[in-house]
């Protein structure tokens, strides 16, 4: 009788082997992050984080300190930082939302106990915030808008009465008067987070990354990232521009709105995969599957769009971009594959790697000499 079989092989071109890899492997797996985030200051102050870590370079990523580390506590993950400064920003996930005044020396927890119009009786979880200045804030939550004038210790809220009861994720307030929420739906505000409605003309789409900057311009990209959508007029009107990005094999990590008509997209080329089904038996054929064009191994790209179109930079040495950010024109920072930050002075051309805190740390330790035990004698 015989019997079916099936081999599957995988062909995999490594990176390393393509190219000589800008980010060091870091072996021990207890020390290992991939950084979501990070923010610099042009004094040199930054912060990088993970959902478990937050680091703090006083000196341009010279030195670091640990300023949190879930492992070591019994709070949740971060799920996210908002700067306002150097010296103040707030983090979300610790088990609410908290605020530092001080670079990270210490944290206040502020006032989560909002009133759920809907629910009397429930609090209310933040699903998003965005600060204008110390005290001035605002938040979003479900079918509500928040907004604070004291730092976020006590809140007011309203109904935003989204169109055919759809949900917003996040907000971001340009200016006192002026802002948006965004998720399943894009609305605006010009009354200072009272009233909210849908853009004019071509809003952006469901879910989409939306970043913005004072002057009112905002770029919002798709997911995955085909398309990126405009707008110059605080989201009254959005206009919509193909980003040459590949759908499905190039994913996007981070965007950022450097300046008007000036954004950044950042991500990776995923490896084309190699790939032969072989069947023996009866009814099983033969089956060979191939990628349409060669075999191109992980690598790190970076769209820039001028205002007119997008440009586009890859980095063969660098595998993945996981997050970026823009000082100046110039002065460039980012993460990059296993506890990965660079630094780059030229407009992110070219990149240089700086170590952080945990690669600092495995410098630092001394290494195991091997146990070599004597031969015995015959």
């Amino acid at each position: 009788m015989k019997t079916a079989s099936w081999v599957v092989t995988l062909t995999i071109l490594s990176a390393s082997a393509a190219c000589a890899q800008l980010v060091p492997p870091l072996r021990d797996s207890l020390l290992q992050h991939w950084y979501h985030q990070v923010y610099f200051a042009p004094s040199g102050v930054g912060y990088a984080a993970d959902h478990e870590v937050l680091i703090r370079t006083l000196d341009s990523g010279h030195t670091w300190t640990e300023i949190a580390n879930l492992r070591h506590t019994r709070l949740s993950s971060i799920n996210r930082l908002a700067f306002l400064n150097e010296s103040t920003f707030w983090i979300d996930g610790w088990g609410g939302l908290f605020r530092t005044t001080d670079r990270g020396q210490t944290f206040s927890k502020l006032g989560d106990e909002v009133r759920n119009l809907s629910y009397p009786g429930r609090s209310l979880d933040f699903v998003g915030f965005s600060f204008i200045d110390v005290n001035r804030g605002w938040a979003v939550a479900h079918n509500q808008w928040l907004r604070t004038t004291d730092g976020g210790q006590s809140w007011t809220t309203g109904y935003m009465f989204l169109p055919k009861s759809r949900a917003v994720t996040n907000v971001v307030m340009l200016n006192a008067e002026r802002g948006l929420a965004f998720g399943e739906v894009t609305v605006r505000t010009t009354d200072g987070g009272t009233g909210w409605r849908a853009p004019v003309d071509r809003p952006p789409p469901t879910n989409a990354e939306v970043r913005c900057i004072p002057p009112g311009f905002c770029v919002a990209v798709e997911r995955p990232p085909r398309a990126a959508h405009f707008t110059t007029d605080y989201g009254a009107t959005w206009r919509r521009t193909e980003t040459g990005i590949a759908s499905k094999k190039e994913p996007m990590a981070d965007v950022q709105a450097i300046g008007v008509n000036d954004a950044v997209i950042v991500g990776h080329r995923e490896l084309r995969e190699y790939v032969v089904h072989e069947g023996r038996g009866p009814g099983l054929p033969t089956v060979t599957t191939r990628p349409s064009g060669p075999i191109v191994p992980d690598h790190a790209y970076l769209q820039r769009w001028d205002g007119t179109q997008w440009r586009r930079t890859e980095y063969p040495e660098i595998e993945t971009f996981w997050a970026i950010h823009f000082v100046t024109a110039t002065d460039v920072w980012a993460s990059a594959d296993t506890n990965g930050l660079l630094h780059s002075t030229d407009g992110a051309q070219t990149w240089t790697f700086v170590p952080d805190y945990y690669r600092q740390i495995a410098a630092l330790t001394p290494t195991m000499r091997p146990l070599v035990l004597p031969t015995p004698t015959p």
